[in-house]
């Protein structure tokens, strides 16, 4: 909180826009998730064990997240017909999913998921249908959710708190004129770089975005 002025993040998220009713799903990122977190995951060695690795398989693609707790966050995120078609209980389910990256499987031998349990969810990309108001402005997860596959949450949160300084401070003292020119400048950041990752992202599961990434090849030198 500030004086006559509310910037919202994080602990905010999706409630934010939804509370403001501007919460948009995104039509072109159809996505659904299932996941879960293990204690006892074989981490990388070093300075490498906090590393981030991703898995593809048959309908999607998996993340694999070590977190600081010592637990190990671990999400297959897949078309809606795979999550649809499931005939057996969740956790199950979410085993044989795993089983199709065998890589995945033996980092996870031995590992025993936390409290037992795993999540799953439908589309959540999500976009507001604005990012700021009289006095109010939403930034990072407040604002929009694309995908977690590049990691992208934490640059558009920390990118958009910066752009929203100017025009938080030009409000707060009172400057019209100037609030009224950040306030654009704010905007056009805010649309920009979900735009920007959401081009590479709705095409992760596409066969021809896995050969480039898989294959690459430097026809130019």
């Amino acid at each position: 909180w500030m004086p006559y002025f509310q910037v919202a993040d994080c602990d905010a998220t999706a409630a934010r826009a939804g509370k403001l009713g501007a919460k948009r799903k995104h039509k072109l990122h159809a996505s659904s998730a299932v996941f879960g977190h293990y204690n006892g995951a074989k981490r990388h060695n070093g300075c490498a064990e906090g590393n981030i690795t991703i898995y593809w398989f048959a309908h999607g693609w998996i993340w694999f997240i070590p977190l600081k707790d010592g637990t190990t966050s671990v999400g297959a995120v897949c078309w809606p017909y795979y999550l649809n078609g499931r005939d057996k209980p969740l956790k199950d389910f979410f085993a044989d999913t795993i089983a199709m990256a065998p890589k995945l499987a033996a980092r996870l031998e031995g590992a025993q998921l936390v409290d037992d349990r795993v999540w799953a969810t439908g589309n959540y990309s999500y976009a507001a249908s604005h990012c700021c108001g009289e006095r109010y402005a939403m930034l990072g997860d407040a604002y929009t959710f694309i995908d977690p596959v590049f990691s992208s949450g934490v640059y558009l949160a920390m990118n958009s708190a910066f752009a929203a300084v100017g025009m938080v401070n030009a409000t707060l003292d009172g400057h019209s004129a100037e609030a009224s020119a950040a306030r654009k400048r704010f905007e056009k950041v805010m649309a920009k770089g979900p735009k920007d990752f959401s081009w590479f992202i709705f095409r992760m599961t596409n066969p021809v975005m896995r050969q480039l990434l898989l294959h690459p090849k430097n026809p130019l030198r």
